[in-house]
């Protein structure tokens, strides 16, 4: 089991000065085929200020030369990979993500500025895509992967982020198998560890105390020099998290490491 494929979810705005690191690291993690795919929406002269129709189809027009311009600055310079680009203007650029999700074993994608008018849901692609999504912190840099954490209870969502992680698992070092509190007794990471151990990945275990929460994983992951953290996502439910709060919400929120999840 590999990741043969990848869609790489480019920020029109941001994330062209790394995209070599971006495609780099989609390689690294077994993809032999990259699917770039950028949105972008049309925001109105004015933050919001009404606008007529001409105007809005300039700004369009703009937006579409900008995608344009970013294509051949960034398609030529690409090696090691065969390379599909896709980018529109649209009013919902997380659907647009969405339909393009079928293209890849992996979703790569960075996490959102924290801008008035973001182009991408984030919380909604995690929960839509099916398919595996890394997340990566505005922050991040190109490094090799040594050590993934897994953050882990014996729950659906939990087992079915180990078989969404198992390619990155296998290409790593080490695997460090993180269970926080009662809700993650050792029997669990055991066995957790055991079906692992049949993959040909060999993990440690770390049992920590207190309630999982997003800092508390974090925190751990990065204490154990973990390159990327893998959990599930809304173990509570969507709604539920969305009104109350919840691991999930806070790792969407803010997350210092390479987030890998699946819904």
């Amino acid at each position: 089991m590999a990741y043969r494929s990848a869609v790489l979810v480019l920020d029109a705005r941001e994330d062209a000065a790394r995209f070599d690191d971006l495609v780099a690291l989609a390689a690294s993690l077994g993809a032999e085929t990259v699917t770039a795919v950028v949105a972008s929406e049309v925001i109105p002269p004015g933050h919001g200020v009404p606008v007529g129709p001409g105007g809005l189809m300039l700004r369009a027009r703009e937006a579409e030369d900008a995608l344009l311009a970013m294509r051949e600055t960034l398609v030529p310079g690409v090696r090691g990979v065969r390379l599909d680009w896709r980018s529109r203007v649209v009013a919902d650029p997380t659907g647009f993500v969405l339909d393009q999700a079928a293209r890849g074993d992996l979703v790569i994608v960075s996490r959102p500025g924290r801008k008035p008018q973001a182009d991408l849901d984030l919380a909604r692609l995690i929960l839509s895509a099916g398919r595996p999504v890394l997340v990566l912190p505005r922050a991040w840099t190109a490094a090799p992967v040594r050590r993934v954490a897994l953050a882990y209870r014996n729950t659906r969502e939990g087992r079915i982020a180990v078989a969404a992680a198992l390619p990155v698992l296998r290409l790593a070092d080490q695997a460090l198998i993180i269970g926080m509190g009662k809700a993650a007794p050792a029997t669990d990471l055991e066995d957790v560890t055991a079906q692992l151990c049949d993959h040909g990945v060999f993990a440690e275990i770390r049992h920590l105390d207190g309630p999982a929460t997003a800092m508390g994983l974090t925190r751990a992951a990065q204490h154990l020099d973990a390159q990327i953290l893998v959990s599930g996502a809304y173990g509570h439910g969507e709604a539920r998290e969305r009104i109350f709060g919840g691991v999930t919400r806070d790792l969407i929120a803010d997350c210092a490491l390479p987030w890998l999840t699946l819904h």
